[in-house]
């Protein structure tokens, strides 16, 4: 309901004591760079040892319930011809 409506409202993320914590980080650790090259990175290494890594630090996908996994390529197909 709140993605409906443009808020961003994931509740575990809404605890105050989480809020300032993160607010205190420093931007640049929040940046993607060769030494940090996983989106989310600090969130990630917070959670290092208790979760397995190929879930941890698996890249993000695609979200495509309803409409298939090739909806790209049969884009990239309409578009091209």
């Amino acid at each position: 309901m709140t993605m409906a409506h443009g808020l961003e409202a994931r509740v575990p993320f809404l605890d105050p004591a989480f809020i300032d914590a993160v607010m205190k980080i420093d931007p640049e650790h929040k940046l993607i760079t060769e030494a940090r090259p996983a989106e989310k990175h600090a969130l990630r290494a917070a959670f290092e040892g208790t979760m397995p890594s190929e879930v941890l630090w698996r890249t993000k996908a695609m979200q495509c319930e309803g409409i298939g996994m090739t909806w790209v390529a049969e884009l990239q197909s309409r578009c091209n011809k």
